[in-house]
């Protein structure tokens, strides 16, 4: 049996549905693999403007590192980017108008390698095609074709998860060439046979404009000449072509001649004499005139816009392409002007603070265009010594810590009487250095003192100076006083000298007063034992006087005048001994 599928069938409504099905499915896929609109964005650029140009060796020329964002909002770049440098060097990098105010990565460059490399984003997002992340000033070395491209580059979105939106990085290609350009030399035409006694040519001077290789702003020029007395007529001409043959006629001739209003660029007044021989040779004048000031111009700080170094440098270079820079002037706040041809100027000492820089640049017309610009300088924070030897034997390493600024270079200068020594050091991430200084070899009184450098070559003060003494190893010290072996020893002789005359003084003054003592005591003591004699005698004379003295009684008073006699001997025996062993 057959199923027929007409209008009414269960296929005729069947495939409706599948068809409706699939579109479903393909309309959830869509959605499900593109989730939003950014995806048909183009992707990010980064690039160089110029992407190509002619330069001259020896000149100097600018290539920004430009943004595109291709329509994502983004927030921050990086990058790295190579050029050869036996035919480009980089002169400067600037940051002034740059997209970026932050900075991962400071713009810095390596004329040996041959790099460039930045890092910088900004807290709200940038949208456009063409922003400016730095300006690049180089110098064309070699005649050739420099190129100039992008290493690596990556560019952020501004969506929360810093996505890589980079698509595309263009660099430059650069024509150099020789600085001595040759330009083609017209053959002077033939001047027309003259006949003989025709008039020679004017002589035409120009008080306005009176030197032919020099440029002037004046569109008004004035010339004059003298009129012999046969010319019966003058044709004048004003023109681009040196070898013009005049062409408006005066049948009065007339010996000046003013033209007002005058063009930029390089003319030639021509005149010619006739007389009744005929037109006479031409006289041809030259004179240039350029109204227009140099072009707008940047001035920048090699620095940067805030530094510590106290003489930043300023860069600028003005260009004027019809007469050319003659010279700079240069004014910091409201001193005087400095004048140079230099495309560079070091600021003289400048104090803490901000100064505006002005530069003018004048053409050799005397035409000008002034530009200018803002330094801040900060002044560094000085080193500090904190560890040193107050002395040293010669030949010991001097070592010397301190703290500085994070990061810091710090010079350490060694004063001392054969002149000065200057050693170097880097603080660590906390700010502490140390300093070895292994030169010290003569003994003398030493000053130290450090002084802080930055990146940019600005100097902090100096440290206080602190003393060091070198000498030789010392015996004792007594206070502040260092006494050497040697003085040592000269020191206890003189000493020992110095007591023995002490002691023979004193000895002799000591021998004078014990015998003046033992002549005193002999005195009182004699004295005393013929006292003393004179009442034992009286008291045995008295005994011997009585009667009835019993045999010991008569025995004690003998025995008393035996010891007395006896005693008074030894005494004096005594005495003489002591009186001899003080001669």
């Amino acid at each position: 049996m057959k199923i027929s599928i007409g209008n009414n069938s269960i296929g005729s409504r069947i495939l409706p549905i599948f068809g409706n099905i699939k579109f479903l499915i393909l309309f959830i896929l869509f959605f499900i693999l593109f989730p939003s609109s950014n995806v048909f964005a183009d992707q990010a650029s980064l690039y160089l403007s110029p992407a190509s140009e002619t330069y001259q060796v020896g000149s100097e020329f600018s290539v920004f590192v430009k943004l595109g964002s291709g329509g994502n909002p983004v927030n921050a770049a990086e990058g790295t980017v190579s050029f050869d440098p036996a035919q480009l060097s980089v002169s400067s990098i600037s940051k002034s108008g740059s997209v970026f105010s932050l900075w991962t990565n400071e713009p810095a460059f390596s004329n040996s390698q041959g790099s460039i490399s930045f890092g910088g984003g900004s807290p709200s997002a940038f949208n456009g095609s063409a922003g400016t992340i730095m300006k690049i000033v180089f110098r064309a070395k070699t005649v050739g074709q420099a190129r100039v491209s992008f290493a690596s580059g990556s560019v952020l979105a501004a969506d929360g998860r810093g996505t890589n939106v980079l698509g595309d990085m263009a660099g430059g290609i650069y024509d150099l060439k020789s600085a001595a350009i040759v330009q083609p030399i017209e053959p002077e035409p033939e001047e027309p046979a003259f006949q003989e006694g025709s008039p020679d040519a004017p002589v035409i001077i120009s008080k306005t404009h009176p030197d032919p290789e020099k440029w002037y702003n004046d569109p008004n020029a004035g010339f004059s000449w003298q009129v012999p007395d046969d010319i019966t007529a003058l044709r004048l001409s004003v023109g681009k072509n040196p070898y013009a043959s005049p062409n408006v006629f005066y049948a009065s001739p007339i010996s000046e001649k003013e033209l007002e209003g005058m063009d930029e660029g390089v003319w030639y007044f021509s005149a010619q004499f006739k007389n009744n021989i005929g037109w006479g040779k031409i006289g041809h004048f030259k004179f240039q005139i350029d109204l227009k000031p140099p072009e707008p111009f940047e001035v920048e700080v090699k620095e940067g816009a805030r530094t510590s170094n106290s003489q930043p440098t300023a860069v600028f270079e003005a260009i004027d392409r019809l007469s050319g820079i003659d010279r700079y002037e240069i004014k910091i706040d409201q001193g005087s002007s400095a004048v140079t041809k230099d495309k560079e100027f070091k600021l003289p000492p400048q104090v803490s603070g901000k100064h505006t820089i002005e530069v003018a640049a004048f053409d050799n017309a005397g035409n000008s265009t002034l530009a200018r610009a803002e330094v801040e300088i900060f002044s560094l924070e000085a080193p500090v010594i904190t560890d040193y030897p107050k002395e040293l034997y010669p030949g010991t390493p001097l070592l010397v810590k301190g703290s500085a600024l994070p990061g810091a270079t710090v010079n350490v200068f060694l004063q001392g009487k054969t002149g000065e020594a200057i050693g170097r050091s880097e603080a660590d991430k906390d700010g502490f250095w140390s300093y070895i200084d292994l030169s010290i070899e003569e003994e003398g009184i030493y000053k130290i003192f450090a002084q802080t450098i930055d990146g940019n070559g600005g100097k902090s003060q100096p440290s206080p100076k602190v003393t060091v003494l070198v000498t030789k190893p010392v015996f004792i010290r007594i206070g502040d006083l260092s006494i050497t072996c040697f003085a040592m020893i000269l020191l206890v002789l003189i000493l020992l000298v110095f007591g023995i005359l002490i002691m023979a003084i004193a000895w002799r003054r000591r021998k004078k007063r014990i015998r003046r003592e033992v002549s005193e005591a002999e005195e009182a003591l004699i004295k005393a034992f013929r006292a003393l004699k004179e009442e034992t005698e009286e008291q045995v004379a008295r005994l011997d006087g009585q009667k009835g003295l019993n045999p010991v009684e008569q025995e004690i008073a003998d025995n008393l005048k035996e010891a007395l006699k006896i005693s008074e001997g030894y005494v004096r025996e005594e005495l003489r001994d002591i009186d001899d062993e003080l001669k």
